[in-house]
């Protein structure tokens, strides 16, 4: 699933792939760039509920929601703190400019993300950030010593 929705609308005003509250998965390792850039210039911006998604054998997420939605006014990708993160060994810039322009941003609280396994750390997941995105992920950022 690496770069499947990279750049994707990227000039689109509205951008939304519907609804993937239920795509199976349960076997994918690699997920980064996933929706990198998807939807950027998009003042409406929607991939649907991802909470339910089991990452389990995931080990890439490098990148995956950076710039997605940059310019956006609302960012969510739902609630993802029980996503199983056990296998994760690099998430550089998972959040990076995701929503960067966005009053509301969410992706729940992940502080209890299991980080274990990562090669790399877990703070350059939060560089350029919106100022919603920043104060949604204060604790986070207080939990994972960034």
């Amino acid at each position: 699933m690496a770069n499947m929705f990279d750049s994707a609308g990227y000039n689109a005003i509205t951008w939304s792939i519907g609804n993937l509250d239920n795509w199976d998965v349960s076997n994918i390792t690699n997920m980064a760039y996933m929706f990198n850039r998807a939807g950027y210039s998009a003042n409406t911006w929607s991939i649907g509920d991802l909470s339910n998604w089991n990452i389990s054998k995931v080990r890439n997420l490098n990148l995956m929601f950076r710039q997605s939605g940059h310019k956006t006014q609302y960012w969510t990708v739902g609630d993802l703190s029980n996503w199983d993160t056990i296998n994760v060994e690099t998430l550089s810039m998972i959040f990076a400019g995701a929503g960067n322009s966005a009053t509301t941003w969410s992706v729940g609280n992940i502080s209890n993300w299991d980080l274990s396994s990562l090669t790399n750390s877990a703070c350059n997941a939060f560089l350029q950030l919106g100022t919603a995105a920043t104060n949604n992920l204060a604790s986070v950022k207080s939990a994972w010593g960034c």
